[in-house]
């Protein structure tokens, strides 16, 4: 029965029950579907955002417009920017450790905070 409304909404009136029930089920069809796919739209942003230097508002607008030139979901456009973003941060990082001597690792905050205090401690 619903589904039939879904696809026919004009057989009842518009305060009618069912047609209300069919409404909020759309509704909340296209919420879920939103909250599943914002966060990707969001880290896409923040990738256009730090590679040109745009606010928020221009890197959605960026999304938008390769949307709709290519006739593509703005999800899609954005799962695929972060995808190869990932990729790309992945080569980086085997490259950076190939790089590396054998036997030496890449550095983190945390050498930087011990050679901090034991420079510290051997001064005093």
């Amino acid at each position: 029965m619903i589904s039939t409304l879904r696809e026919n909404p004009g057989l009842l009136g518009p305060d009618d029950p069912a047609t209300v029930m069919s409404r909020l089920l759309v509704e909340n069809e296209q919420l879920r579907r939103k909250l599943e796919t914002q966060p990707v739209i969001e880290q896409a942003k923040g990738i256009l955002m730090g590679r040109y230097g745009v606010h928020a508002d221009a890197a959605f607008a960026m999304l938008c417009r390769w949307s709709q030139n290519s006739n593509t979901k703005l999800h899609d456009i954005a799962e695929t920017l972060t995808t190869s973003q990932q990729d790309a941060a992945v080569r980086d990082a085997r490259a950076d450790t190939r790089a590396q001597p054998a036997g030496s690792r890449v550095p983190t905050p945390h050498d930087d905070v011990t050679r901090r205090e034991s420079f510290r401690r051997d001064h005093r």
